[in-house]
């Protein structure tokens, strides 16, 4: 959907999941969208070289639809 693969981070209590959207079409937002709320937490990075989606799964709970959402894990 990106176009490039995801970088996995493991983390002590979960596992990120980050890849760059800068070229995603707006027809695949909707799914991207769909993709990152199977997760804990998510988000997105915007920096002046591009823009970062994240994913944020916790070891112990898996996917989860109910999620605290736009809160950065890397800060």
């Amino acid at each position: 959907m990106t176009g490039s693969p995801p970088e996995i981070v493991e983390e002590p209590d979960a596992v990120r999941i980050e890849s760059d959207v800068s070229r995603v079409g707006d027809t695949s937002w909707e799914r991207l969208l769909s993709v990152l709320e199977s997760g804990d937490t998510y988000g997105l990075r915007t920096t002046p070289t591009g823009t970062t989606a994240w994913l944020r799964v916790p070891r112990d709970t898996g996917p989860s639809a109910a999620s605290v959402r736009g809160t950065d894990p890397g800060t």
